[in-house]
């Protein structure tokens, strides 16, 4: 009977054990601008790095309005939730493009970053469009559901 108690207790412990590890994954957004649906994968205005897999879904609610996606394009993710958009300035009217995805699942590998979360934005004038500019965003964050819902 002791033996018995025993085995039952280490398998409830192995049990707890891994439970514990799914709920420490978070829940990210893998969603992207339907304009970046065609070549996706290979084509040149798009996140920097090599990215192996497609977002979920793509979808133009990705650039703004991620509330609308929450449930049809959240993923598990073991690490960081990551978002790329590049603005673009026409003279005042804005177009976007965004990717929004576990860093994990996207590119097959952790980020280079070590930080909880860790933005960065560049801005680049167009010399054959004197009002316009582009503005590049990137951001990383770790251990946060459904990180930055309208950064």
């Amino acid at each position: 009977m002791i033996n018995f108690n025993f085995k039952f207790i280490f398998v409830l412990f192995l049990l707890f054990s891994f439970a514990n590890i799914i709920v420490e994954s978070i829940k990210c957004y893998s969603c992207a601008s339907e304009n970046l649906q065609q070549d996706f994968l290979t084509r040149q205005r798009r996140p920097p790095g090599n990215m192996i897999s497609l977002p979920k879904i793509f979808d133009n609610n990705c650039d703004l309005d991620t509330w609308i996606l929450r449930t049809k394009s959240e993923v598990d993710c073991p690490g960081s939730c990551y978002k790329w958009q590049q603005t673009l300035n026409n003279s005042g009217v804005y177009s976007y493009m965004t990717v929004r995805s576990c860093y994990e699942h996207m590119f097959g590998s952790s980020p280079s970053t070590q930080h909880e979360t860790e933005c960065s934005e560049k801005s680049n004038s167009l010399a054959c469009l004197p009002e316009s500019s582009i503005f590049e965003h990137e951001c990383f964050c770790k251990n946060a559901d459904h990180f930055f819902l309208n950064v």
